[in-house]
């Protein structure tokens, strides 16, 4: 048996909430990056579902900026969090995250696999953020499976389903 306590971080999302589920939502990834740190040190397991964003505007203006033609911004990357956790976590904790490709998706994957030192990644496809479904692979260091397209939820109950057989084993 398994007692399971969920924290969901999301950005700008306005979704029903589960009793059970404690719910933080936050604006920004420093504010992701903060509250998911509070509470992954004594998490069993960490999904990390999607970036708030890869880049952010380097140097922001409080006030309006002229009209012109043509604008310029410069970016910056933004912290990655799975990256930071993963590299921070415990023997006995498991990680998983997400890659979304649209090229040489594999070999991506399980490269974000290594560096961010997760345990498992579900490389998706562009198609699965506006839709319902989606085509899903999950990849760890000693396997790969084709899961092929799914709804979300059946995708989800796959994740939790190999999550728990994780740490049963451990």
């Amino acid at each position: 048996y398994f007692l399971w306590c969920f924290c969901q971080i999301l950005r700008n999302a306005n979704l029903p909430v589960h009793p059970a589920i404690r719910m933080h939502n936050v604006t920004s990834t420093a504010d992701m990056l903060a509250a998911a740190t509070a509470y992954f040190e004594n998490a069993d397991a960490a999904i990390f579902a999607a970036a708030v964003t890869d880049y952010a505007v380097a140097d922001p203006k409080s006030e309006k900026l002229p009209k012109s033609d043509r604008i310029t911004l410069e970016l910056s990357a933004t912290a990655d969090i799975a990256a930071m956790l993963g590299g921070a976590k415990g023997k006995a904790q498991i990680c998983v995250g997400f890659a979304l490709e649209t090229d040489d998706g594999l070999q991506k994957a399980q490269q974000k696999l290594r560096a961010k030192n997760l345990d498992a990644i579900v490389l998706n496809d562009p198609a699965s953020l506006a839709g319902d479904d989606g085509t899903y692979t999950y990849i760890t260091a000693a396997e790969t499976k084709r899961w092929g397209k799914l709804t979300k939820a059946v995708c989800g109950r796959r994740i939790i389903e190999r999550l728990a057989i994780a740490l049963q084993s451990r």
